[in-house]
């Protein structure tokens, strides 16, 4: 066999063999990594214990600290729902919040968040919504355990 008609069976050959390389996968359906999946609808169940010892300082007082065994359980559900180009995602949480002997610095926080997210190639586009209740420090510097409502909006791609 001549080298020019080695030349034509190969280098076809190596051009479908490019192309078949260069295509993307199927992207992975975000359902199949679900823990439980009825039918269009996936669930992910979650549970966390985290804070568990003591708090040396329960109510941030620098003359006279005040301790106190804490600990909390904080569940969590994803529910998915992937119809079409739209995958919907709920995503909500629990903490209960236990103090031992202060039992008044402790609660219940919950909160919730949907998420619609569209495939259109390789743009995502994505928007959200979420909210939550919590009996929590609203950060570092403020001390008090006050309840408060936080609502919370997003897009993007």
């Amino acid at each position: 066999m001549k080298l020019s008609a080695i030349i034509r069976i190969l280098l076809p050959a190596l051009f479908v063999a490019s192309a078949a390389a260069a295509q993307d996968p199927q992207p992975r359906d975000p359902l199949d990594d679900t823990t439980l999946r009825l039918g269009p609808i996936g669930f992910t169940p979650l549970l966390t214990f985290r804070d568990i010892g003591r708090d040396n300082n329960v109510f941030n007082d620098s003359s006279n600290p005040k301790s106190d065994f804490t600990a909390t359980v904080s569940p969590k559900l994803d529910v998915l729902m992937h119809p079409g180009p739209l995958l919907l995602t709920l995503t909500t949480t629990s903490d209960y919040v236990y103090y031992q002997t202060y039992k008044s610095e402790g609660g219940t926080n919950i909160g919730s968040t949907v998420r619609a997210e569209f495939t259109f190639g390789p743009v995502r586009p994505f928007v959200s919504a979420g909210g939550g209740n919590s009996k929590d420090r609203i950060n570092r510097e403020i001390d008090a355990r006050a309840r408060h409502r936080d609502r919370a909006y997003g897009g993007g791609e």
